[in-house]
């Protein structure tokens, strides 16, 4: 009879469990490598998807929308009153007259901007001009820059009133959700054009810098709204400024 050379059954168990060992270190890894590069993806489509749209609203339009904040920077206003958080709540010209309304951009058409944009351009399952929450625009996963930063430091006082806090998203700022599934809101102080994407709508994580992210239109009087920009507002403990998630998206 020939002799067989066969695995006992200690060494097949010894191997099974270094293949798991090594299995329980790399999956975590490749699984969390795998969603960024889901939402990497996502990224992308959200940004160009949106402006195009844009682009494609100004040109129905045929004529520049004024809807925008200066391409430019724009420096000189001074701050002559803060809130007890240290955040300006009033701001005048160096010679303490009132800041003109074309100060930082001119908004003039955003509301009729607007109410064309979202439906007649973009597709929207559903509009929630405020209270966006109990509208069932955004759900109870979703928290604001105050709750966020309270939560990683409890001894931190954060104000209420800065943009996109938790009371604004869930009460006061308007919502849609695009029959994609992207969720835009906008920061509604004058109409001005500051968005919030969630890049996959109500999935989680809605953590920024993850699937929250920012952007502004700019634009100038000739052309009107001609950029998409991201606004590096915050981003959570591991993940990326919208600068940062826009360059990784983009890049080879």
């Amino acid at each position: 009879m020939k002799k067989r050379n066969a695995f006992t059954l200690a060494e097949v168990l010894i191997t099974l469990g270094i293949i798991g060992v090594v299995a329980a270190m790399t999956l975590p890894l490749l699984i969390q490598n795998y969603q960024k590069l889901v939402l990497k993806n996502q990224y992308k489509k959200m940004y160009s998807q949106f402006f195009s749209a844009v682009k494609l609203a100004q040109a129905k339009n045929e004529a520049p929308i004024h809807c925008y904040y200066w391409s430019y920077s724009v420096s000189g206003a001074v701050c002559v009153e803060y809130n007890e958080y240290g955040n300006c709540k009033k701001w005048t010209m160096p010679d303490g007259s009132p800041v003109p309304n074309d100060y930082n951009g001119a908004f003039e058409d955003c509301t009729k901007f607007y109410d064309n944009f979202f439906g007649n351009v973009l597709k929207v399952s559903k509009y929630c001009p405020k209270n966006a929450l109990a509208n069932g625009c955004i759900t109870e996963n979703y928290r604001g820059i105050d709750k966020v930063k309270t939560e990683k430091d409890p001894n931190v006082d954060e104000d209420p009133s800065q943009m996109f806090s938790d009371s604004k998203i869930k009460n006061s700022c308007p919502a849609w959700l695009l029959t994609d599934g992207t969720l835009v809101m906008l920061y509604a102080i004058a109409g001005r054009p500051i968005f919030l994407f969630d890049i996959n709508g109500h999935k989680r994580p809605n953590k920024w810098g993850y699937d929250l992210f920012t952007f502004e239109l700019k634009g100038s009087l000739n052309d009107g709204i001609t950029k998409l920009v991201p606004v590096n507002y915050y981003y959570e403990e591991g993940g990326f400024s919208s600068s940062d998630m826009l360059f990784n998206a983009f890049s080879k």
